[in-house]
């Protein structure tokens, strides 16, 4: 055990000090039985750096080394000159958004070796969701001499940015360092930050990046996103796999000789289901050594871990009581707060535990690594101990986070949970629904805001039911599933007071209605929406409603009345002094010009619709105004003006990470350009158009009726 020193502060990268201790780690074991599997990872590192990247599964169950192997393999790749990216997912911040990725950044940006900040202002900074980064990860705030925005950022937001971002940065790093992105205990992970690896992955397999994600097997099921994920690798055919075994009997005995050379072991051992696990004998060499009598040999790894949380000091257990709890990066005043000790304990306690391997600080606060010892410590407390620790943890986070506590409402509502605080656990749960959503995890707020509805029922909050009911109908909308948005809308109807919140609410299911066909039924909606505002003066909602009535009634073929409807939208929306309505409406005007023949007309609305995105900067509406530019110059047989309009729209996707969309835009480009006799550009548009789909297949369209940006509903 190596002596550990206390160190006397340290700071961030804004001189603030930081509550934490400086200790040694103690050296760890040499890798033993896992030498075939950590050959298998230096062949996958050779062959990414020869353009032939692999995105590599480790797989196996509890306590069969895949933490151990990821980090051994982790700081070989930090010895050859790889750029190491290492993230560690938590089951506590589950429907947390890319809430790994933020800790990885963070430990990044604290990193003295690595210059990350030229990096971030050459590649991010004009991101438009580059500020929601600086709020979580203050750290590059003060390092880039900015201070972090409490505000929103306006703009068009779709996930397709934020992977073209994260592309786009690792692209940068690849073009003189190699990269390899290991994220541990993937199985916790939340949808978005997979969607995140996948794009990665599909865009920059040729580049020299290596991502290698550890999982247990055991805790992903069909409806998991992770096999969405596999089922993808598999078809791009770019899937490894690396599946952990037990440990034969020779590794068993070498690996104990190596931790304890006095404890002897038997040949009986190989017969027994545990004795494959080199966590069991990792504890059994630790009680070992402490000196402990045993009377018997422990049957299992829990046991062998209840031994040893029975035989630590009562501080220390304790505080890893209070870290199990916590479940995230933790510094020493909030393991203080939450164990209730004084912090020269709680230091003392640290000292252990580090020492002892059970504890590490990664960067951004001290995280348990014996998961398994963990979840032994966090099982065997009493009930009311742990509802008591939960409830410290929830008031002690909620403190900390008040600046921000939308990003951090998912762990708090958990914390809340599990302290029996309903009515905490409802508006935590509420605004984690609401921040995933903003953050595109469609599938976490939808579980998030399932979780609140429960609770809305239990507490009996009308309110709140239909506040959550309104939430739930769009993002089942968003997420193509209209039928089941309805029976929402619905529900959230019959609570909502204000009329021009029900008219909204009326556009909302207008577009479910749309989506499946049943275009009378969606007029229907709109007419009662306009009935609920006719004695309100509501210019912009005016103009909404007037906009989807055009599309309805050109759906229904009576362009006569779109029309009509089209010019009082663009009335209402010149009242309202709304850009994006304008252009909204012209888009629609052009639509129903073209479709009467009218080319000229047709091309200048959408001409008026494109300025006002380009100052506004909407790039997916920009994409597809080019789009339909292109389609309105082919039809007029202006092969040159389309084949530019094609080469714009494509372009605008792909800044906008739209790669499905930009596919079928450059197959059309390729038609044109076939269409002209350039043969040669029509090969290469189908070639990338093919190689887009082919990789982005499984990913769904955005749906484009009518309006092209998203209603506002939090």
């Amino acid at each position: 055990m190596v002596e550990s020193q206390l160190s006397q502060s340290s700071r961030t990268l804004d001189g603030t000090r930081m509550s934490f201790l400086h200790l040694d780690h103690p050296a760890e074991p040499t890798l033993i039985g896992r030498e075939k599997e950590f050959s298998m990872l230096q062949e996958y590192y050779a062959a990414t750096l020869k353009g032939r990247a692999p995105m590599v599964l480790v797989e196996g169950e509890a306590g069969l080394g895949k933490t151990r192997l990821l980090r051994s393999f982790a700081a070989w790749a930090r010895q050859q000159g790889a750029w190491v990216v290492y993230m560690s997912c938590r089951e506590a911040e589950v429907g947390i958004p890319y809430s790994a990725l933020v800790r990885a950044v963070r430990a990044l940006a604290n990193d003295p070796s690595i210059d990350l900040l030229p990096l971030l202002t050459s590649t991010l900074q004009a991101q438009p969701w580059f500020p929601i980064l600086l709020r979580l990860v203050p750290e590059l705030a003060w390092g880039l001499g900015v201070a972090p925005t409490n505000e929103w950022p306006r703009g068009f937001l779709t996930p397709g940015q934020v992977h073209k971002g994260a592309v786009e940065l690792l692209e940068a790093v690849t073009r003189t360092t190699p990269v390899v992105w290991i994220t541990d205990d993937l199985h916790w992970t939340d949808t978005a930050t997979l969607e995140l690896q996948a794009a990665v992955y599909r865009r920059l397999r040729s580049r020299p990046l290596l991502m290698v994600k550890g999982y247990r097997p055991e805790e992903v099921d069909q409806a998991h996103p992770l096999h969405r994920l596999r089922t993808m690798l598999l078809r791009m055919n770019g899937l490894q796999r690396v599946r952990l075994q037990p440990l034969e009997t020779d590794h068993v005995r070498q690996l104990v000789t190596s931790l304890a050379p006095g404890l002897a072991i038997g040949d009986e051992v190989s017969e027994q289901p545990w004795s494959g696990n080199p966590a069991y004998w990792v504890a059994l060499a630790r009680l070992h050594t402490e000196g402990q009598r045993l009377s018997h040999m422990p049957l299992g790894l829990r046991e062998a871990h209840e031994l040893l949380l029975a035989r630590m000091p009562v501080h220390v257990r304790s505080v890893l009581e209070a870290a199990a709890v916590l479940d995230t990066a933790a510094d020493s005043d909030l393991l203080a707060e939450v164990a209730g000790l004084p912090s020269d304990q709680v230091n003392q306690a640290l000292r252990w535990l580090v020492s002892h391997g059970d504890m590490e600080w990664d960067g951004g606060g001290y995280v348990v690594v014996n998961v398994s010892l963990e979840r032994a410590a966090y099982e065997r407390m009493e009930e009311d101990r742990r509802r008591d620790l939960h409830l410290r943890a929830g008031r002690a986070l909620e403190a900390r986070h008040k600046d921000l506590p939308d990003a951090v409402a998912a762990m708090l509502a958990r914390h809340y949970e599990a302290a029996d605080q309903p009515e905490q656990v409802l508006r935590h749960a509420m605004l984690a629904g609401s921040w995933a959503r903003r953050l595109f995890a469609l599938e976490e707020a939808q579980e998030l805001y399932w979780n609140a509805l429960s609770y809305a029922v239990l507490l009996g909050e009308a309110q709140a039911q239909t506040t959550i009911h309104e939430a739930l109908g769009i993002i089942r909308a968003e997420r193509g599933h209209h039928r089941a948005a309805l029976e929402h809308f619905h529900a959230a109807l019959g609570g909502i007071q204000t009329a021009s919140r029900q008219a909204l609410v009326g556009v909302h299911m207008a577009r479910s209605l749309g989506a499946i066909g049943e275009y009378e039924r969606a007029k229907d909606a709109l007419q009662s929406a306009l009935q609920q505002v006719a004695s309100q003066k509501t210019p912009y909602l005016d103009g909404v409603i007037w906009l989807h009535m055009a599309w309805v009634e050109e759906r229904l073929g009576d362009r006569a009345a779109a029309l009509k409807a089209a010019d009082r939208a663009l009335r209402a929306a010149k009242e309202a002094e709304d850009q994006l309505l304008e252009a909204d409406v012209a888009a629609q005007f052009a639509l129903l010009r073209w479709h009467q023949g009218d080319l000229e007309s047709a091309w200048s609305l959408y001409q008026t619709s494109l300025r006002i995105r380009e100052q506004v900067g909407d790039l997916v509406g920009i994409a597809r105004v080019w789009d339909h530019l292109g389609q309105i110059e082919s039809d007029r047989g202006r092969l040159q003006s389309a084949r530019h309009c094609f080469s714009m729209s494509a372009q605008a996707y792909h800044r906008a990470g739209e790669w499905l969309a930009e596919a079928v835009v450059r197959a059309r480009w390729g038609e044109v350009a076939a269409t002209a006799y350039a043969l040669a550009e029509s090969v290469e548009q189908f070639r990338q158009a093919f190689s887009l789909y082919h990789e982005f297949q499984d990913m769904e369209g955005s749906l484009e009726i009518p309006l092209w940006t998203r209603l506002q509903f939090d």
